[in-house]
């Protein structure tokens, strides 16, 4: 099955557990709620502080990962952007290039999306440019 085609919810269900794998791997302690009421997906703590996490699986296209930072319910963009009271930082997987990100609600506070670029785009545009390297996790 093309993987963006897949359906989201196995996705995320995916990246959950890679998730949870890696932080088992880094010694890096992490807490799942009880409900699904909350917006973020664990709590870990990273130097010491708690952090709310959410989690996504993105596929690479067109050399950039496009990370959406609008929450939909029920499969429908209602247009909820996540706010730095939910949320501290989003990690994203790439499956593609087998690589997490490691996004601060800094980067999504007034975006919708942010598209972190892996090669130079056709047109070699350079101004304002995120490149994913520059958040490797």
């Amino acid at each position: 099955m093309d993987k963006r085609t897949e359906d989201p919810r196995r996705k995320g269900d995916i990246a959950e557990k890679l998730f949870e794998l890696e932080c088992i791997k880094r010694d890096i302690p992490i807490y799942a709620p009880v409900n699904s009421a909350t917006r973020d997906d664990y709590v870990v703590v990273i130097d010491g502080e708690f952090k709310k996490v959410q989690i996504k699986y993105i596929s690479l296209s067109n050399s950039k990962i496009s990370i959406s930072f609008i929450k939909g319910q029920n499969g429908r963009d209602k247009g909820l952007k996540y706010t730095k009271d939910e949320i501290d930082l989003f990690f994203v997987y790439c499956p593609d290039l087998d690589e997490w990100y490691d996004i601060p609600m800094s980067a999504a506070a007034n975006a919708r999306c942010l598209n972190l670029r892996t090669a130079p785009s056709k047109n070699n545009q350079s101004v304002g440019v995120k490149w994913a390297k520059d958040y490797v996790w």
